[in-house]
């Protein structure tokens, strides 16, 4: 007797792993010699321990035939205790076969914003004026908090659909700082009063214009010893950036986050699962004091199409 006892691939994770808190199917490939008897055989999970994390088959443990198993994650392995479970198959209460060893962990399944969502002024690094909005990622175990050992990371990729004014504006690529996947945040999406006032100036002359850019989200695991980042299903939005003249002496600035599929340096990913939000304000040509070039703020989340 032989059994072959497949983990399933997991997304596009390099790593062998199974969810927490979730089930999940396992094939089980039986293979008799000549002269086996019909007995069935038996299934059960090695490894199992606090720091290891733990699995259990849930239903039938036996097999007479090729089929599936149904297993359970449990706990959550410890970091640096990846691949200590396996699956192992006896006949008659000789081995006959075991599975990949894996671990037991929480993965980034989403990206989602709002819904707290607001014009964004800051004085940070230079005043800047946009989008303020808040961000968190979900996981496939259905608590957030589990993704304590996850860490995320945010690419932006450089312009996308440039209107033809704007084909010759360079705008760079972004990589953010790796943060935890489990604490939400905020994200910002802004731009430099001063820039806007210069397109407008030296480029548009009247004219509206815009530009965008795509995101997404990229996560390593530490349960399960993730040694390169792979993208977030579910996280690629779309940001666009548009400035147009609103009066004699006001320029118009929107921006907006749509959920969108995307392909940023070697990762793509599906489309966020949030609505979309807009943001518009109002910029002044000439104001002497920075804070106050934000005469207007509108809030205005619009259905995502």
């Amino acid at each position: 007797m032989q059994a072959t006892i497949t983990i399933p691939a997991r997304g596009n994770a390099p790593t062998v792993s199974i969810p927490y808190r979730r089930d999940t199917i396992v094939q089980c490939d039986l293979q008799r010699t000549p002269g086996d008897l019909q007995d069935p055989v038996h299934f059960s999970i090695e490894g199992s321990s606090p720091q290891n994390g733990t699995a259990t088959i849930v239903g039938p443990d036996e097999l007479t035939d090729s089929g599936t198993l149904r297993l359970h994650g449990n706990a959550q392995t410890l970091r640096n205790h990846s691949g200590h479970l396996r699956v192992r198959a006896s006949f008659n209460g000789i081995p006959c076969g075991h599975s990949a060893w894996f671990s037991v962990c929480a993965h980034p399944v989403g990206v989602i914003n709002g819904p707290e969502c607001a014009p964004h002024v800051t004085n940070e690094d230079g005043i800047h004026v946009g989008m303020y909005i808040s961000i968190g990622v979900v996981s496939d175990s259905g608590v957030t908090a589990d993704l304590d050992q996850v860490s995320d990371q945010e690419r932006v990729s450089g312009g996308r659909d440039q209107s033809a004014l704007l084909v010759a504006y360079v705008v760079a690529p972004v990589i953010a700082g790796a943060e935890p996947a489990h604490l939400a945040r905020f994200d910002r999406h802004r731009h430099r009063p001063d820039h806007i006032r210069l397109l407008e100036n030296t480029v548009l002359r009247g004219q509206a214009g815009e530009w965008s850019n795509d995101q997404l989200d990229v996560f390593v695991c530490g349960r399960c010893t993730m040694q390169a980042s792979v993208a977030i299903p579910n996280s690629g939005y779309r940001i666009t950036r548009r400035i147009w003249s609103a009066t004699l002496n006001r320029l118009r600035f929107s921006v907006t986050k749509t959920g969108r599929g995307c392909t940023v340096d070697q990762w793509s990913t599906g489309s966020g699962p949030s609505d979309s939000y807009s943001v518009t304000l109002d910029v002044e040509w000439d104001v002497p004091n920075e804070a106050e070039q934000v005469a207007q703020q509108e809030i205005m989340p619009v259905l995502r199409r």
